[in-house]
């Protein structure tokens, strides 16, 4: 599992963006290639498949530990289950929802969600409330959704354009206003990340 886009690896990458929180703040799991870190929780559950990105509470519901998993990725509770975002989204926000500087209400804060068709949608902004990547991500179809990392150093993506070279393809972040620049994930993070490579 390597903590960077290595200079070997750019060729068809598509897009970047940041994990959840890290396993002793979100107290679950993490799944790659038959490796496990933390300890998944079988109430808790957000997955990357081969083909879609899916997630739900109860691990032996929709997502059992088969050989076609690929990957997963626990966080938090969903902000979204069955295309209804969850009832708690505005109560607790800096326990439910993780802590954020200075006790915020509005900060930096991203999610991603998959819709029924299996297409994967990720969102992220400045000053947004805990119901705000909720509603953006159900607006945008997604049936099941969670919350990633939040607070400005660690919320970021970026998409890669191959412009002739493959090997360098030109970055750029979805947002100017990201703390990060576009190649943060061209050097080694202390933060897990997605990589989205073309087939």
């Amino acid at each position: 599992m390597p903590d960077w886009v290595a200079p070997a690896n750019p060729r068809g990458l598509v897009a970047t963006w940041n994990g959840g929180f890290r396993l002793a703040d979100s107290h679950s799991g993490f799944y790659l290639d038959g490796r496990t870190a933390g300890a998944l929780v079988r109430r808790r559950i957000g997955g990357l498949l081969p083909e879609r990105l899916d997630g739900d509470r109860q691990l032996c519901r929709e997502v059992s530990m088969t050989p076609n998993v690929v990957g997963l990725r626990q966080n938090l509770a969903l902000l979204i289950d069955h295309g209804q975002i969850a009832p708690n989204i505005d109560a607790s926000h800096l326990f439910d929802w993780g802590l954020t500087l200075g006790g915020a209400y509005y900060i930096f804060r991203s999610g991603v969600g998959v819709t029924q068709q299996g297409d994967v949608v990720y969102a992220s902004g400045d000053a947004l409330s805990v119901a705000d990547p909720a509603h953006i991500l159900r607006r945008a179809g997604c049936i099941r959704a969670m919350e990633l990392d939040i607070n400005p150093a660690w919320v970021s993506s970026m998409t890669y354009h191959p412009a002739g070279n493959p090997a360098h393809p030109q970055k750029k972040s979805l947002l100017p206003d990201y703390q990060r620049p576009a190649n943060r994930y061209y050097t080694h993070t202390s933060r897990d990340f997605v990589a989205v490579h073309a087939r």
